[in-house]
C-alpha cells in the first residue's frame, strides 16, 4: 500500500516512535515550497526546537518506490533510513528513494542512511549529524545531483566522515557485496 502525506502536513513522534514503511510499501511526502512537509518530535517549545535524537527515525524497508519533496526531517536520531535487504538473500530487485527539495537536520545519530537502495535526490541538504551526515553502504544506484552534507556537529567528537559510500554490507560473520553506481553532481 502507500502512504500519501499531503503539504503543509506537521507529523511529529513521541519519544522513540518512528515511521516504518514495511516490505512492499510506498511512501509518498509530497509536499510543496510554500507547505513543507515536517517530520519532528512532540516538544515543540524553543528550548527543544532544535534538539537532536528526539524520535527514531524514518524506515522505509525494502519498499517499492517511494518521494519525498518539499520535506524537513528534523530532531530525529537517524532522520531517514531506506533498506533494500533482499539483495542480502540474493534478491536483486530495485528498491527506489527519490527526494527533491529535503532537509535533513540535528539527527543524533545518521542523517541518511540507506543499504542496497536505489537513490536519486536533488537539491537536498543534510546537516548537523551526530554521526554520518550520509552513508550509502550495500552498493546500489545513487545520483546526487545539487546536494550539501555539511556536519557543523558541536554536542560531541564526531570520528565517522560525513559522507560515506561502499558496496558491501556486514551479515552475521561475513560481508555481502553488492555493485555501486555513483553519480555526484553540483
Amino acid at each position: 500500500c502507500t502512504l500519501t502525506i499531503q503539504p503543509g502536513t506537521q507529523v511529529h513522534f513521541f519519544n522513540n516512535g518512528a515511521l516504518w514503511v514495511y516490505r512492499g510499501g510506498n511512501l509518498q511526502a509530497l509536499g510543496e515550497a510554500h507547505q513543507p512537509i515536517v517530520f519532528q518530535g512532540t516538544r515543540l517549545p524553543q528550548a527543544w526546537a532544535e534538539q537532536p535524537g528526539q524520535w527514531d527515525r524514518i524506515l522505509i524497508n525494502d519498499g517499492g518506490s517511494s518521494r519525498l519533496q518539499h520535506c524537513l526531517i528534523k530532531n530525529a536520531f537517524i532522520g531517514l533510513q531506506g533498506d533494500h535487504l533482499g539483495k542480502l538473500n540474493g534478491n536483486a530487485g530495485a528498491s527506489q528513494l527519490n527526494l527533491h527539495n529535503v532537509e535533513i537536520r540535528n539527527s543524533s545519530g545518521i542523517g541518511l542512511y540507506t543499504r542496497g537502495l536505489n537513490v536519486e535526490a536533488s537539491n537536498l541538504l543534510i546537516h548537523n549529524c551526530g554521526q554520518y551526515g550520509a552513508a550509502f553502504t550495500l552498493g546500489g544506484t545513487i545520483r546526487l545531483r545539487h546536494a550539501t552534507i555539511a556536519n557543523y556537529w558541536s554536542r560531541s567528537n564526531r570520528t565517522s566522515p560525513s559522507l560515506f559510500f561502499s558496496n558491501y554490507a556486514l551479515s552475521g560473520n561475513s560481508s555481502i557485496a553488492a555493485p555501486l553506481n555513483l553519480q555526484v553532481q553540483n
